[in-house]
């Protein structure tokens, strides 16, 4: 049966945080994404932030010098950047992405002197809970005077709406930082948000009952897509939960339309094999 089939391709996983987030996010998606496996499209916003992911790699491995990151910046732009940004009524994104990241980069700043670099998209291979689990994190620091390690993500967003999205994007520091403990023996004393789209660095202090809180929520969510054989998506859950009725929706959800890498085979998207809303 379904269920089973379901259960045999998980059980062959190697588990990611983007994996497991994608199914927090949307059930269908991950359906669509992980056990379908429907073709797949990218998004402006992904390969702006892969473009400027892959110079601060490469400044940080002594690959692109500090005054050469401005020009490469340019010069891959269109290579990475393949997709036309979603229209708005104040802005135009594509002029505005382009500019934010010229001006990070035509100003980059280092962390300064005071700290180690250990790790640069250091792949991690680990175990959580009983499940294998792997991921990249962007930069490991060690601080010199504290001989202290930081976890530090790049992270494309402009800041955070309130403290709930912070939380929600610190599980995947959180579990990345089991890797740090396996292998240096301590948990990092910081998690950084390298947030170079608004040129600034978002700081915050481990906690370890917030580590014991995400490890707890990874866990549950693997457990909870063994048994669910529905793979609902956002948008229904959404009506439901507002006792809206979903023969309403008006293909309006930007999430639906703009990010999920599976638009394309989903009926609640603009653009989707199917447009109606049931």
């Amino acid at each position: 049966n379904t269920f089973s089939m379901n259960e045999f391709i998980l059980d062959a996983f190697v588990w990611s945080f983007s994996r497991v987030n994608t199914y927090s996010t949307c059930p269908k998606s991950f359906k669509l994404q992980y056990i379908d496996c429907k073709s797949k499209v990218q998004n402006a916003f992904a390969e702006w932030g892969s473009l400027c992911h892959s110079i601060l790699e490469g400044y940080f491995k002594g690959e692109i010098s500090l005054f050469d990151m401005e020009e490469e910046y340019k010069k891959r732009y269109n290579e990475y950047v393949q997709h036309e940004f979603p229209m708005t009524k104040t802005k135009n994104l594509n002029i505005s992405y382009y500019e934010d990241g010229l001006n990070y980069f035509k100003h980059f700043r280092d962390f300064g002197g005071n700290y180690e670099v250990l790790g640069i998209e250091q792949k991690l291979t680990i175990e959580l809970g009983g499940y294998k689990f792997t991921g990249f994190i962007d930069l490991i620091l060690r601080d010199k005077k504290d001989k202290k390690i930081i976890i530090v993500d790049h992270k494309s967003k402009s800041g955070f709406k309130n403290n709930d999205e912070l939380s929600h994007y610190l599980l995947q520091l959180y579990l990345y930082s089991k890797y740090i403990y396996d292998t240096y023996g301590e948990f990092p004393k910081e998690l950084w948000f390298n947030m170079f789209r608004a040129g600034n660095i978002c700081k915050c202090t481990f906690d370890e009952a917030e580590y014991r809180k995400s490890y707890d929520w990874f866990v549950s969510t693997i457990k909870q897509i063994y048994i669910d054989d529905e793979f609902v998506d956002k948008v229904y859950t959404e009506y439901m939960k507002k006792g809206k009725d979903i023969a309403d929706y008006k293909l309006n959800d930007y999430y639906c339309n703009n990010i999920c890498s599976v638009r394309e085979h989903c009926n609640r998207c603009k653009q989707g094999d199917v447009n109606f809303a049931d």
